[in-house]
This record gives structure tokens, C-alpha cells and sequence, in this order.
């Protein structure tokens, strides 16, 4: 396993910390008013956000069926769990790929709830 500094500030240091800003999270800290995925309305949470959401089970809808199969079987609901059974179950060229794309689902994310606070500011102007 890569060590525990390799990952400090990135996305996977907040999931493993339960601290990756969904909105529930959000909310827990008095930071939102609901916690609600800002895309489909569903309960948020970091499992949802990159995996179970909509907008996420279309990008992984093209991965390979391995690759998600085997995301689909793990039911650690703990975060930090979760990303060391992973760590320890998925050969390192494919690990690589679950991560560069749970990356770029938790980044296209943010730019959508970007775009749709600027677009409300823009409305209230």
C-alpha cells in the first residue's frame, strides 16, 4: 500500500478521513442547509457522491464490467475501509484507473454545483 503521506491533501486523504466535502458532510457542519446531492436529490454521502449517483454510474457505466463488478461487491460503508479493502483486493494498474476516476467524477462535480451557484447569483442580479 502506498504510504499514508503520498495521499495527504488529495481527494482519497479526505474520503479515507470521512472529510471529502458532500454535502452531507456539509451539512453536519452547519455548511448546507439540507444534505441532498445537488444532482439528483438523492441522500449525499462520499459513497454516493462517487459511486452511486447518476452522473457517476455513467462514467462508470464505461469502465470495464470487472472493474465495477467488483466496486459494486464491496459493502464497507466506512470510508477509510472501504479505500483499504480496495487498496488490497484490486490489482495496482487497475487501482490507478479506479482513482484517476473517482478523481475526475468528484472534480466534474464541483464544476456542475459551480455553475449552477453562478448561474442562481447571476439570476438574483
Amino acid at each position: 500500500m502506498v504510504g499514508h503521506g503520498a495521499f495527504k491533501g488529495t481527494n482519497f486523504y479526505l474520503v479515507a478521513r470521512n472529510s471529502l466535502p458532500s454535502t452531507d458532510v456539509l451539512h453536519r457542519r452547519n455548511m448546507a442547509d439540507h444534505g441532498q446531492c445537488a444532482l439528483c436529490g438523492a441522500p449525499d454521502s462520499w459513497k454516493h457522491s462517487l459511486l452511486e449517483c447518476n452522473m457517476a454510474r455513467c462514467v462508470w457505466a464505461l469502465e470495464s464490467e470487472e472493474i465495477v463488478e467488483h466496486l459494486s461487491e464491496m459493502q464497507e460503508k466506512n470510508s477509510r475501509g472501504w479505500l483499504v479493502n480496495l487498496f488490497e483486493t484490486m490489482p495496482h494498474a487497475d487501482l490507478i484507473g479506479v482513482l484517476v476516476t473517482m478523481w475526475a467524477i468528484w472534480y466534474a462535480r464541483r464544476k456542475v454545483k459551480a455553475s449552477k451557484m453562478k448561474a442562481r447569483a447571476s439570476r438574483r442580479s
